[in-house]
């Protein structure tokens, strides 16, 4: 809220433009994005300009921009290439996915930029999940998918999350959050809900969203690009094949049920991975898109050698 110096304090600031305050310290210390007030006590107090100067810088970093490279840019230096980056999501060709999103945010726009980047359709926007309850179902029939971005997700969000999707049949679900604790996250995740978590740059988010479409089949097709294939083997059917006794003359199911589980487990711990910095996200969510491939022509070889072995995984 407002100090008493007409300014922002720190969490008000972090809340107003979604950079946290260590963040947000080290941008000040470093690069000197704004200057802000201080207080008799040597707390910060932040300016409406700062606060508008601090979202443009966020918005653009957001979109893959480096903080050094645009720090020290006058506000309509920013301002003129946050719309070259807008207008170049809005030109950018696409192959739409011919299944539209219901989108939740209360910045529908920016994320629905974001969606036409990755080639998925919007069918309308909502600001609130209690709006999206409110809705007329027939109007929405239509909608296949949902994506929810909130800053926080507690039960009471994950329950109407829930909610929503089943009303309009949603399907993939995306919740894209920046605080989710874990015990709500691994409920959502049982239901089948896919959580990206802030921060991610435009592109990252994107990319997420193509690959979410993508293993629901139904992802604009990526030039060169395969999408992998859901898992054909559950966990404890791998360990049936792998633990099969030895005593025949062919081991090749037991080795291929390990191999299969190993890269299972390293496509999982992958996407584990996808939230630690925009790199890092970049470069597991192309180890786990590698690994998935992988692992769906393991699981082919596995199939074909039970097959040829006269062996059923539903009888072992």
């Amino acid at each position: 809220m407002a100090t008493g110096m007409n300014g922002y304090s720190v969490s008000t600031v972090s809340k107003l433009t979604g950079i946290n305050a260590a963040t947000l310290r080290m941008w000040e210390s470093r690069y000197a994005v704004v200057v802000p007030a201080r207080r008799e006590s040597g707390h910060r107090v932040y300016c409406d300009a700062d606060v508008g100067r601090l979202k443009l810088l966020q918005r653009l970093v957001d979109h893959g921009e480096r903080i050094g490279n645009i720090a020290r840019l006058s506000e309509p230096e920013l301002v003129e290439r946050l719309a070259k980056f807008e207008q170049s999501f809005a030109d950018a060709p696409t192959t739409r996915t011919g299944h539209p999103f219901l989108v939740v945010s209360e910045d529908a726009d920016t994320l629905g930029r974001t969606l036409v980047s990755a080639g998925v359709s919007s069918a309308g926007s909502v600001a609130s999940l209690n709006k999206a309850l409110d809705s007329n179902r027939a109007a929405t029939a239509a909608h296949c998918g949902l994506i929810v971005e909130l800053d926080s997700v507690a039960a009471e969000e994950a329950d109407k999350v829930l909610q929503i999707a089943e009303q309009y049949g949603s399907d993939p679900i995306v919740v894209v959050g920046r605080y989710i604790p874990g015990r709500v996250a691994r409920r959502l995740e049982q239901s089948g809900v896919v959580i990206l978590k802030k921060p991610l740059t435009a592109a990252v988010m994107r990319d997420m969203i193509r690959a979410v479409c993508a293993r629901r089949g139904s992802s604009p097709a990526n030039a060169g690009e395969t999408p992998p294939a859901p898992p054909a083997f559950d966990k404890s059917t791998l360990q049936r094949i792998a633990s099969m006794p030895s005593d025949i003359d062919c081991e090749c199911p037991q080795h291929l049920a390990e191999i299969v589980s190993s890269l299972s487990t390293f496509e999982a711990y992958s996407a584990t991975c996808e939230d630690r910095s925009d790199e890092d996200a970049r470069v597991h969510a192309h180890l786990r898109q590698v690994t998935g491939r992988a692992r769906a022509l393991m699981e082919q070889a596995l199939a074909y050698t039970l097959k040829a072995e006269g062996l059923n995984p539903a009888d072992l």
